[in-house]
This record gives C-alpha cells, structure tokens and sequence, in this order.
C-alpha cells in the first residue's frame, strides 16, 4: 500500500496551485530525466519510503509522505538530479536509521 493520490499543497512560489502527487512529481522531473533506469530508481524510492511511512501523520494529521513529496518537488523544480530527487524521497529514513 502507498499513497499514488497523496494530497498536499505545494510550497513553492513557482509551483501554481495544483495538488501534488507522486504522479506530478514523476511530471515535474520527467521533464528534465528521460533516462528510464533514473525514473525507475525515483519510483522505487518513493515505493519504499510509502511504505514506511504508511501509518505515520504529521502534526497536521495529512500523512507523513507529503512532506517527501514536498521536498522533492521543490528539487525537482531547480532540476535536481535523480540521486538528489532519491535523497529527497528517503532522507528521513535515513535520519531515523530504520
């Protein structure tokens, strides 16, 4: 289970006022990534990190992935690479060590 229809809003001047998904983000940086195999490895990323976080809320009570989703949208507007977008999917599973 993952959250492909994850809701939040976007933070970022730049961005208009559409709700971000892992599919806008997936839009965001297939404008500027047309390798498959990096596209893949964002997927994956976000997969994995869904399913961590799965059960977790923010303070906010929205789930905790939007905040992933948040950053990386924000990198994938100054067309970060993908091991940056990767990065940005997992950094909190990476700060917990779980």
């Amino acid at each position: 289970m993952h959250f492909d229809n994850c809701i939040i809003r976007k933070k970022s001047d730049k961005m208009d006022s559409k709700i971000m998904t892992y599919e806008l983000l997936n839009e965001l940086v297939q404008n500027y990534i047309s390798d498959k195999e990096k596209l893949d490895l964002i997927k994956k990323a976000y997969e994995f990190t869904s399913k961590r976080y799965v059960e977790d809320k923010r303070l906010t009570g929205e789930p905790y992935i939007t905040h992933l989703l948040t950053v990386a949208s924000i990198l994938a507007e100054i067309k970060a690479d993908c091991e940056t977008i990767c990065g940005a999917l997992l950094h909190d599973v990476i700060e917990e060590g779980k």
